[in-house]
């Protein structure tokens, strides 16, 4: 402050001009900013096979601190890695050189890569591959874990999770990657031969193809929390349920799927070639075409499956027994918009439903026209487009049965019990007859 005397001889105080109080300011601020410790900068961590300050991933691993960035130049590193206890670093990245350049191998020796609890993981542009272990052949994930353009192929998990495995409260991303070629190879509780979920998965423009488990989800199997988005899941089987997903729930009402633009395609099951839900399934924008099972050749919703189909439509899958397109097994059952056509319930014995099967429970269709649909065999071949029993409830809303066939009988719907009501849905023109126990077709 400046000073001086009134007229009267009093002191007084007048304030500085501004600028010069900022300038004070500024030199008080950088005062105390020079006396202050500087905080951590993330470290970077070179890797390459040879001429590098580390030629292995695991090295770096080990000697990285909490944020640091491990870059991985191209090459093939054969090595099987651990985040574990004492590690330091609790979260870090790994960043190879591209998915075709940088290869980490697991030479069948144990899993390609395993993170514990409380450990968070970034990998970008990288290959994993060649991992076998019991839980999981190439990444299995106890924390938290981002993979981006990366390849996860040809790893075997003993009973699951052949490419990933992610465990209870554990968190798993996959952006712009590729699931491929995994397998589980226990005939009796192989499962999961792409993915295998426990907690909560992400999958964004990510493809799950190639995969196959001998019990249960040829490319994922879900008990946790899924949320697929514009991806593909397509060529994986199962001898068992679930060629391309199988998701099921205790009963507790925690397992879900949702699925948005993402086809479900030519994936193959026992049951449920395209997905096998017994669980909250949710389907918007994603078509199941030329998928192929003994029951459900596109989906089979079992008793406690609720699911939700929007458009997406059901088309060219086949059954060997029942349920070509959709098999209703005491589930609840929603389609709006989702054409049912052309598939195909085709049997040496006989079969039912080539377009839908409903066995108990809730099936509604709105909007949805089942349509050149078939059902075929010497002894069996009922119900070309529907085939109703066990007391369902089949609604039909501004959804016609139309131009489909059956081999004996009921070539649009063809009910052995159960109640169909028709909503402005007519059924028509197919053979050899429209409908047979429909009141009022």
């Amino acid at each position: 402050m400046a000073s001086g005397n009134d007229r009267f001889g009093r002191p007084v105080f007048r304030p500085m001009p501004t600028a010069t109080r900022f300038v004070m300011l500024l030199i008080i601020a950088s005062a105390v900013m020079s006396i202050r410790p500087p905080e951590a900068a993330a470290g970077m961590l070179q890797v390459c096979p040879s001429g590098c300050p580390y030629t292995s991933i695991q090295s770096a691993i080990n000697a990285a601190q909490t944020g640091d960035r491990i870059i991985i130049a191209a090459g093939t590193y054969t090595e099987n890695l651990l985040m574990f206890a004492p590690l330091a670093a609790k979260t870090l990245t790994l960043m190879g050189r591209g998915a075709a350049r940088t290869i980490v191998n697991g030479n069948l020796q144990d899993c390609v890569l395993q993170i514990d609890t409380g450990y968070t993981v970034t990998v970008r542009d990288m290959t994993l591959t060649n991992g076998d272990c019991d839980a999981a052949g190439g990444v299995v994930n106890h924390g938290t874990m981002t993979l981006t353009n990366v390849s996860l192929s040809h790893n075997v998990g003993e009973q699951t999770g052949g490419g990933i495995s992610n465990d209870v409260d554990s968190t798993l991303t996959l952006i712009s990657s590729t699931v491929s070629d995994n397998t589980t190879k226990d005939p009796g509780s192989g499962q999961g031969g792409g993915i295998f979920n426990l907690g909560t998965v992400s999958l964004t423009r990510t493809t799950v193809s190639g995969n196959s488990a001998p019990a249960i989800g040829g490319g994922i199997e879900n008990r946790g929390r899924i949320r697929i988005i514009d991806s593909r899941i397509s060529d994986n089987s199962t001898q068992g349920v679930g060629g391309g997903i199988e998701s099921h729930d205790s009963g507790a009402g925690t397992a879900t799927v949702t699925l948005s633009n993402t086809p479900i395609i030519n994936n193959e099951a026992f049951t449920g070639g395209g997905i096998y839900n017994n669980s909250v399934l949710t389907i918007t924008g994603s078509p199941i075409h030329d998928n192929t099972a003994g029951e459900g050749g596109g989906l089979e919703n079992s008793f406690l499956g609720v699911a939700t189909l929007t458009n997406s439509p059901v088309s060219r899958n086949t059954a060997t027994t029942d349920g070509g397109g959709v098999a209703n097994d005491r589930g609840k059952l929603t389609m709006t918009n989702c054409p049912v056509d052309n598939n195909a319930a085709v049997s040496s014995q006989g079969a039912k439903g080539g377009g839908v099967a409903v066995f108990g429970g809730t099936v509604e269709l709105k909007g949805s026209p089942v349509t050149r649909n078939g059902a075929s065999g010497p002894i069996g071949g009922l119900g070309g487009g529907i085939v109703i029993t066990d007391a369902a409830v089949l609604t039909l809303r501004n959804s016609p049965v139309d131009t489909n066939s059956a081999s004996t009988a009921g070539g649009g719907i063809y009910s052995f019990s159960g109640i169909v009501n028709l909503q402005n849905s007519p059924v028509r023109r197919n053979q050899p007859n429209n409908c047979v126990n429909v009141p009022g077709c």
